[in-house]
């Protein structure tokens, strides 16, 4: 019973840890995109 339980929180910690770091890659990952769009977009008009 004990060891399941620890288990469980073990799985659940792990999971809301990929998530977050999920979140921080995507959000990272658009920041960027939308710097290097505003980069190109600012070249090809001058």
């Amino acid at each position: 019973m004990r060891t399941s339980h620890t288990k469980y929180f073990l799985i659940k910690f792990v999971y809301a840890e990929s998530n977050i770091m999920h979140l921080v890659a995507s959000t990272c990952i658009t920041k960027a995109a939308d710097k290097l769009q505003h980069k190109i977009s600012s070249h090809l008009k001058t």
